[in-house]
C-alpha cells in the first residue's frame, strides 16, 4: 500500500501523521518506508536526522535520476528517504522536464522490485506543486489530515478537484481517506467530525473518514524533538493510542481492498 498524505493547507497534522502512522506499521511487523518529499525535512528530523548532513536525499533522485536511496531509521522495520532544503527549488527545476510528474512512481516502483516494503508512507509538501503530483502518481491512496473546522471542510474543494483532475489527466484514482486532527470533545468537534463523515465518507466510491480521530497532545509535539515516532516516546499517551488505532484501521482497509 502507498499512502500519499496530503493537504495543501500547512499546520494541519501532516507530518505527525506521517511520522507516527509509519512508526505503528513498522511495530505491527510491517516493513515500511517513509519518503519526504517536504523542503522544510520535517519528517526527516523528526526521525532523528541531521538535514544539513545527509549524502543523498530525496532531491538527488528527483533531479539527477539518481535511485532511491533509504535509510534505516531507529525503530525496527522503518526506512526513511529523507529531505533537505535542496528540495526548495525542485519545483522550478523540474518545470521543463518531460514526464515531470511520473519521476518518483517511476523511481519507487525501481526500489520495490529489490526491496520488499509492505507500505509506503509519502509526507508531501503544504501545497499542489509538482512534488504533491509525485507523490500523488507514486501512491495507491491519499489521506488527508483535517483540523476539526468548517473552514478545513470548505477548503477541501481545491484538493478534491486536484485529485478529479489527476484521474482524468494522469489516470491516477486514488483512494481517499480522512483523518480529523487536533481534536477535542467539543460539540463543535464533534459536530465537524460528523459533518465530515456525511459529506466525505463513501465506502462504495473509494471514500473513508477514518473511525479514529487524533487528539490535541503534548507527547505528539515532544517526540519529534526527541528523534522519534510516538510509538517509542509515549506509546501509553491519548496521542500514541490513537495513532496505534489509526494503523489498526489503515491494515483494515488495506486487506479489505
Amino acid at each position: 500500500m502507498r499512502i500519499a498524505i496530503a493537504n495543501h493547507k500547512g499546520g494541519v497534522g501532516k507530518t505527525t501523521t506521517a511520522i507516527n502512522l509509519s512508526g505503528y506499521l513498522a511495530e505491527m511487523g510491517y516493513r515500511t518506508l517513509l519518503i519526504d518529499v517536504d523542503s522544510q525535512a520535517a519528517s526527516t528530523q523528526g526521525l532523528g536526522f541531521d538535514k544539513g548532513s545527509l549524502e543523498h536525499t530525496i532531491y538527488d533522485s528527483l533531479l539527477d535520476d539518481g535511485p532511491l536511496r533509504p535509510l534505516p531509521t531507529s525503530v525496527d522495520k522503518l526506512d526513511l528517504v529523507p529531505a533537505n532544503l535542496d528540495l526548495a527549488g525542485a519545483t522550478l527545476e523540474l518545470s521543463g522536464q518531460v514526464g515531470r510528474d511520473h519521476i518518483l512512481s517511476t523511481q519507487l516502483t525501481n526500489l520495490l522490485d529489490k526491496e520488499q516494503y509492505d507500505y509506503v508512507v509519502i509526507d508531501c509538501p503544504p501545497s499542489l506543486d509538482v512534488l504533491t503530483l509525485n507523490a500523488l502518481v507514486a501512491s495507491d491512496s491519499v489521506l488527508v489530515p483535517l483540523q476539526p473546522e468548517y473552514y478545513a471542510l470548505d477548503g477541501l474543494n481545491q484538493l478534491l478537484k486536484v485529485l478529479d483532475r489527476s484521474k482524468i489527466r494522469l489516470g491516477v484514482n486514488l483512494r481517499r481517506f480522512f483523518l480529523i486532527t487536533m481534536y477535542s470533545s467539543t460539540n463543535l468537534h464533534k459536530m465537524v467530525h460528523q459533518t465530515a463523515i456525511e459529506r466525505l465518507h463513501k465506502p462504495d466510491a473509494q471514500s473513508i473518514v477514518f473511525e479514529t480521530v487524533i487528539p490535541r497532545n503534548i507527547s505528539l509535539a515532544e517526540a519529534p524533538l526527541e528523534g522519534v515516532p510516538i510509538n517509542i516516546y509515549a506509546p501509553g499517551s491519548t496521542g500514541g493510542i490513537a495513532y496505534q488505532r489509526l494503523a489498526g484501521e489503515v491494515v483494515k482497509y488495506n486487506a479489505e481492498r
